[in-house]
């Protein structure tokens, strides 16, 4: 898996992580074509009202 994510980095093709904060946006974000989705511990946090 962590050559599969290094081969998706190149200087002409840069790759963009998409950063979802629920299920829901996971969901969005996967539809539109992301090729792979990130979370940090805040944003997912602060959907279910409690501090990170």
């Amino acid at each position: 898996m962590p050559h599969a994510f290094r081969n998706r980095h190149s200087p002409s093709n840069p790759f963009i992580l998409a950063n979802a904060w629920d299920r829901g946006t996971a969901c969005l974000l996967a539809g539109l074509g992301a090729k792979a989705l990130a979370t940090s511990s805040g944003a997912h946090a602060f959907t279910l009202g409690r501090s990170d």
